[in-house]
């Protein structure tokens, strides 16, 4: 269903440039700058209160920064709204999830899509087959991606009945239907069983095979050794150190801030 990507040939997804974003005095960005380049898993990490989900929110909209830029695909995202964004390309997980609990499974991985005929009133009446089509069709993908993701049998269930590493897990399926190129995750395998931790890694780790970019935000540090291709550590909103997984763990100032 997804394509594949040749990962010799990658190209730069997203540029952050010196971004700024204070709370009432307190700094939660400081002149921060980092790229994602096509088919690249980025780790983050840090102690609470780094800036790491203030990056995400500032880069999807949800908040705006003080200064700086943030280009997607050669596009500002700046001053635009979340669902803009997300109709760009990019979809995110949150920490508290946002799943919509009441309706199933299969129901929120297929309102994830986008572009569906039937959101438009006058296509359920004047061309209601090919919207039964479309509809038909998102369904059948729905259930494919959670197949391989190892939850198909719980497509009928509402999504409150499922495990707390099961609704992460359906967040990331649902990132993946809305088709983005870059998903932002933030805390995939926190609080949840190593059974779990295994399989949503090895699902992060197979994204770029399918055309995806990656940032990811953890506190798990051996998850960011396994599954990252570059790190960065962050404190107090600013970079502290980047680089290699193992080469970012093993730095004097990160041992000194966070690890020792």
């Amino acid at each position: 269903m997804w394509e594949s990507m040749d990962l010799i040939n990658r190209h730069m997804v997203l540029q952050v440039q010196n971004l700024n974003k204070n709370f009432d005095g307190i700094t939660a960005l400081d002149n921060f700058s980092c790229t994602v380049d096509e088919g690249e898993i980025l780790g983050l990490f840090g102690p609470n209160g780094a800036g790491k989900s203030t990056l995400f929110n500032v880069i999807t909209g949800f908040i705006s920064c003080d200064s700086g830029k943030a280009i997607f695909r050669g596009k500002t995202l700046l001053k635009r709204s979340s669902d803009k964004i997300s109709l760009m390309g990019i979809s995110r997980t949150f920490q508290d999830l946002r799943l919509i609990r009441q309706m199933t499974v299969l129901e929120n991985v297929m309102l994830a899509f986008h572009h569906q005929p039937g959101e438009r009133l006058r296509n359920v009446f004047l061309r209601k087959r090919t919207s039964d089509r479309h509809e038909e069709k998102n369904r059948e993908a729905s259930l494919e991606m959670l197949e391989y993701s190892g939850i198909a049998d719980k497509a009928d269930q509402p999504a409150g009945n499922l495990s707390y590493g099961q609704q992460k897990l359906l967040s990331i399926v649902c990132c993946l239907a809305s088709g983005a190129g870059l998903l932002l995750l933030d805390e995939p395998v926190a609080g949840i069983n190593p059974g779990m931790i295994d399989k949503i890694l090895s699902i992060i780790q197979e994204l770029p095979e399918k055309g995806k970019s990656v940032i990811f935000i953890e506190h798990n540090i051996d998850a960011i050794m396994r599954v990252s291709h570059r790190a960065i550590f962050m404190d107090a909103g600013r970079k502290i150190s980047e680089g290699l997984p193992e080469t970012v763990r093993n730095d004097p100032k990160v041992i000194e801030a966070y690890l020792d």
